[in-house]
C-alpha cells in the first residue's frame, strides 16, 4: 500500500512540473530580404486552449501575443500554438500590436493581488486583456531580447531586455487599459 501512494504522489509530482497542456511555442519570422535580424521572446503563459494558465494562491501570470508587425496582422497560427520567438528586421524601428491577458484567481476567496490586479472575487476566476502599441527601438542584428510586461503600484511597462546581458534595452511606459474577458 505505501509503495502504491508514492507512487501516486510522484506520478502527480511529475505532471505537475511536466507542464503538460502548455502551449507549444513555434518561431515566426517577419523578415523579407534576408538581411540582419534580431529575435524577441515574449512573456508567455499559456496553455493548449490558447487561455493564460489558472495561477496558484491568488497570483497574476501574464501573457503576450503579438497581433500585428508595422499595422500587418500576423496569420494565426496552428490550434495549440503561438509564435515565439519572433525574427525582425534589425537596425529598424518598428511598430508592434500587443495582446497581453492575465487571470487572476481569488487568495481564498477574499481580495487577490496587488497594484492594477487587485480585487476582490469570492467565486470565478478573473480574465483581463487589453491591446498595447509597442514602438519598439532599432534591434542590433544577432541579438535576442526578452519582451516583459512590468506591473508596478504607480506605473505599468514593457521592458525589453537584451538575453545575453540582462540589461535593459528599453522600456516603454503602458496605459492600463483592460478589458474583462478576451
Amino acid at each position: 500500500m505505501k509503495v502504491i501512494k508514492v507512487l501516486f504522489y510522484s506520478i502527480i509530482i511529475l505532471i505537475f512540473f511536466a507542464g503538460c497542456g502548455t502551449i507549444a511555442t513555434v518561431p515566426y519570422s517577419f523578415t523579407r530580404n534576408g538581411n540582419g535580424t534580431a529575435e524577441i521572446t515574449l512573456q508567455i503563459n499559456l496553455k493548449k486552449d490558447g487561455f493564460p494558465k489558472k495561477p496558484l494562491y491568488g497570483k497574476s501570470k501574464i501573457s503576450m501575443q503579438l497581433i500585428s508587425i508595422e499595422g500587418e496582422e500576423i496569420p494565426l497560427p496552428e490550434t495549440g500554438k503561438c509564435w515565439n520567438p519572433v525574427s525582425l528586421p534589425a537596425e529598424k524601428t518598428l511598430t508592434l500590436t500587443i495582446n497581453i491577458s492575465y487571470i487572476n484567481t481569488p487568495f481564498f476567496g477574499g481580495t487577490s493581488g496587488s497594484g492594477i490586479f487587485k480585487h476582490s472575487n469570492s467565486s470565478t476566476s478573473s480574465r483581463y486583456s487589453m491591446d498595447v502599441i509597442f514602438n519598439c527601438p532599432p534591434l542590433e542584428a544577432g541579438k535576442n531580447y526578452k519582451l516583459e510586461f512590468k506591473s508596478g503600484f504607480q506605473k505599468s511597462s514593457l521592458v525589453l531586455t537584451e538575453t545575453s546581458t540582462k540589461n535593459i534595452f528599453y522600456e516603454q511606459e503602458v496605459q492600463n487599459n483592460w478589458k474583462r474577458g478576451w
